[in-house]
């Protein structure tokens, strides 16, 4: 009766679990889940943002780097769905590719960064059923996890802070932010079109403009901003380029996440 009872109360507890924490986060296992990644993208970035991207597959957004990276994706274990992803182009990836995607709105050869391990990441989106700080957060534990195990010493990549109310006041927000939180010199890139000479047509009342969730995040984990924004014409924002130092045992990303990816991932499940 009592192992009845034990195995009855274990079932509930994952029934339960299950329901407080429906996410499963992983890296992608098959074409069919890198296909949903990539739609899910489309369906964020063009359908909702309204990015004008160029697509050579109806509803996919895929690009010249999607071959190279480690897509890691989110998924509602309740109906299967990807509802959450994230890519990441990993040293081996980068000399495969050639470049980094940040070349591609950035010129990075004053970039001098002391160590070859660098990861790059981007494209980063959650469903509207899903957006949460939790979905957030255990996608970052998972990447975590990989920068950890793999000795990655840096990583960059670039926020994006949308230009709804125009260019301006975009860029007025950068300037608040900005402050005390520029990386070194050596460690800067130069945007190709710098979203300080671009002007809009937009008119109106000043609106202010929050912080975005997804850069509030990176600079509570210590990120440094290494360069001007860039203007973004496929997705009408501006781009702040990013980067982590993850080589000092007392960067705050290490301390926070990465020296304990696994633990951090349990507090953020059901017991």
């Amino acid at each position: 009766m009592m192992n009845r009872v034990s195995s009855t109360a274990s079932a509930l507890d994952k029934m339960v679990g299950a329901i407080l924490n429906p996410y499963e986060v992983r890296f992608v296992r098959s074409g069919n889940e890198l296909d949903a990644a990539l739609r899910l993208r489309y369906d964020i970035f063009v359908k909702e943002c309204g990015a004008r991207l160029q697509v050579q597959t109806p509803g996919i957004d895929r690009d010249y780097f999607d071959q190279y990276c480690a897509h890691l994706i989110a998924v509602d274990t309740t109906h299967g769905d990807v509802v959450g992803t994230y890519r990441m182009l990993t040293p081996d990836g980068r000399r495969r590719a050639g470049r980094f995607y940040m070349d591609e709105l950035f010129e990075t050869g004053s970039l001098r960064i002391p160590s070859d391990n660098i990861a790059e990441i981007g494209r980063a989106c959650i469903h509207p059923s899903a957006r949460s700080t939790r979905v957030l957060m255990l996608m970052w534990a998972e990447l975590a996890g990989y920068l950890r195990r793999n000795g990655i010493d840096y990583v960059i990549g670039s926020a994006s802070i949308p230009t709804t109310h125009g260019v301006e006041m975009a860029m007025q927000l950068y300037e608040t932010m900005s402050v005390g939180r520029k990386s070194l010199p050596r460690l800067r890139v130069e945007p190709k079109v710098a979203a300080s000479t671009v002007r809009t047509n937009r008119t109106g009342t000043f609106v202010p403009i929050s912080l975005p969730p997804l850069i509030r995040g990176y600079f509570q984990m210590g990120a440094q901003i290494c360069g001007e924004p860039a203007y973004d014409e496929d997705f009408d924002c501006i781009d702040i380029p990013l980067l982590f130092d993850l080589s000092g045992a007392h960067s705050r990303l290490a301390k926070r996440v990465m020296g304990s990816s696994s633990e951090f991932t349990r507090a953020l499940s059901p017991a």
